[in-house]
């Protein structure tokens, strides 16, 4: 028969030990698995802060190249300057690059994980890249003399859609 003190069987002070240490040894388990969890949820938010920053990124590399193929379009449509048109011409095609290369990083950074007003954006920003596109055909006719003079209408409606572009996406 084990002896008992106050009805308590008696246990060695080895088991007492054991008892302790497993005790112990789960608390520490558990506090590891909730620091886990916290760090889980920190690596989400900085991951999803990270994808913000890169939209925010796309977002102001679009706008910018978006207001300088405007600036640049616009000062060539209104020059009658032939220097100031041979020095700006060649840079046109650089900005429409730009532009163009920024526009479909843009899009693509458009997904539903980043902004919930995504969808309508991208449709809009689509839509009005191709109005840009079929513009820049007028323009270019103008630009080399096919048509006879630039009209005051081209101008307004170059300016009135890159700048309900740019409103976009600022």
């Amino acid at each position: 028969m084990k002896a008992t003190f106050l009805g308590v069987p008696r246990t060695s002070l080895r088991h007492m030990l054991l008892a302790i240490t497993g005790a112990l040894s789960l608390m520490t388990a558990a506090m590891a698995v909730s620091e886990l969890s916290v760090s889980a949820a920190r690596l989400r938010e900085v991951l999803r802060l990270n994808r913000v920053t890169d939209l925010t990124n796309k977002m102001f590399v679009a706008s910018e190249s978006l207001a300088l193929e405007r600036d640049v379009t616009l000062s060539l449509l209104s020059s009658h300057d032939p220097d100031v048109d041979g020095a700006l011409l060649p840079s046109l095609g650089e900005v429409r690059n730009a532009t163009a290369a920024g526009g479909r990083d843009l899009v693509a950074g458009l997904t539903a994980e980043n902004a919930a007003i995504a969808p309508t954006l991208r449709a809009s920003i689509e839509a009005r890249g191709r109005a840009i596109s079929a513009l820049r055909g007028e323009i270019d006719r103008a630009l080399n003399g096919a048509s006879p003079a630039v009209s005051a209408e081209l101008v307004a409606r170059w300016n009135d859609i890159l700048s309900a572009e740019l409103a976009d996406i600022d």
